[in-house]
């Protein structure tokens, strides 16, 4: 079957049955070298590699999608258990797949946002996925009692793709890892590096506030050195080092009480505000918005 042009320049995907030789599987593998590549799941590879060794491999309605450029966009895990022996095994192979797809293919390993965004060219994703997703998440809990969490698990990874893809969302997102990575470090959790991005992020987007006023303030919240008494940054990192604050709080309340607890020391700092303790009861008091 041959590729057609569309009319606008993209060839038509073509879908055809092909016996694939080892040599083959790894060829496709090894195109397009200097691209990120999915992260490989070596059990996922293992259950195939053995279905093909037993006889029990059977050819499904989902094919191996190859983009033009030859790029794997979907069926890594098989090509790779395919390489690794000396079988050639039948599949479906999808040539010329529009590569704008790879974010919301569903596969037998299930592609995270993460595995996407990695595919896509970004870097420190893990960070940069849960992040995104909870500062699409805020605007949707601002005077509520919900979790953060109620609304990232609705998220797409289409929906992070298309803001990281926004010049000015996506930038400020990107930039605020590095602040969050330093506010973690200068505080001594760094289980809080996706949170403190977060918070970096979101005062970045939505504070009415310049950027001296809130480089200032991510500066002190990092170092905490002279912070006189009263001062909100001082209850904040009293709150978050002390083990009956932060690290009081439940796994899954962490997020929303730290960007909750976080903001009201952001909107009396930037107000000229005292404030002697932080306080956000799960479920009960409402997230604040940014000042």
């Amino acid at each position: 079957m041959s590729t057609k042009s569309n009319g606008g320049g993209k060839p038509h995907m073509r879908i055809e049955e092909v016996k694939i030789s080892p040599a083959q599987a790894r060829e496709w593998l090894a195109i397009s070298p200097e691209r990120n590549q999915r992260t490989i799941r070596q059990r996922n590879v293992a259950k195939i590699l053995h279905a093909i060794e037993s006889g029990e491999w059977k050819m499904t309605h989902q094919p191996i999608a190859l983009d033009p450029t030859g790029f794997v966009l979907d069926g890594r895990h098989r090509l790779t258990a395919i390489g690794s022996q000396r079988k050639h095994v039948p599949s479906l192979v999808a040539f010329d797949a529009d590569p704008e797809t790879f974010g919301v293919i569903d596969t037998g390993a299930n592609r995270s946002p993460s595995d996407s965004l990695k595919i896509a060219g970004y870097t420190d994703v893990n960070v940069l996925s849960a992040s995104t997703r909870q500062i699409l998440a805020f605007p949707e809990v601002v005077g509520t009692s919900s979790t953060l969490g109620s609304v990232t698990a609705y998220l797409t990874t289409a929906d992070i793709l298309i803001a990281l893809n926004d010049p000015t969302v996506g930038k400020v997102i990107q930039d605020s890892i590095r602040p969050g990575y330093l506010i973690s470090k200068g505080i001594g959790r760094y289980g809080l590096r996706t949170s403190a991005t977060v918070l970096t992020g979101l005062i970045g987007l939505h504070s009415k506030h310049g950027p001296d006023t809130q480089a200032e303030f991510l500066s002190r919240l990092t170092e905490g050195d002279n912070l006189p008494k009263g001062s909100p940054i001082l209850a904040l990192r009293k709150w978050l080092i002390g083990d009956h604050g932060y690290g009081s709080i439940m796994g899954t309340y962490r997020p929303t009480t730290f960007l909750a607890n976080s903001i009201r020391v952001w909107n009396d700092y930037s107000a000229g505000r005292d404030r002697t303790n932080v306080r956000h009861r799960p479920g009960i008091d409402t997230m604040p918005e940014i000042n």
